[in-house]
């Protein structure tokens, strides 16, 4: 996972020192992967850091896509 998480530090490096940030992940085949899967994201995002419901708001979201494995 550090690859993953080293293409997301410059998005958090610029995040104030205690910063909430919410991680939201996706698993599943995802073949292919849609414009409904990446809305899904966009709209969690969104949601996150609005603080939809009763949730606080996120100072930032990312996303994480995890696939099913051949078997």
């Amino acid at each position: 996972m550090t690859r993953e998480l080293d293409t997301v530090a410059p998005l958090l490096d610029e995040l104030p020192a205690g910063a909430s940030v919410a991680v939201v992940t996706l698993l599943g085949s995802l073949c292919p992967i849609t414009r409904g899967h990446v809305a899904a994201f966009e709209e969690a995002r969104r949601q996150m850091r609005a603080g939809s419901g009763r949730l606080e708001p996120f100072q930032e979201c990312i996303g994480f896509i995890s696939l099913n494995g051949d078997t």
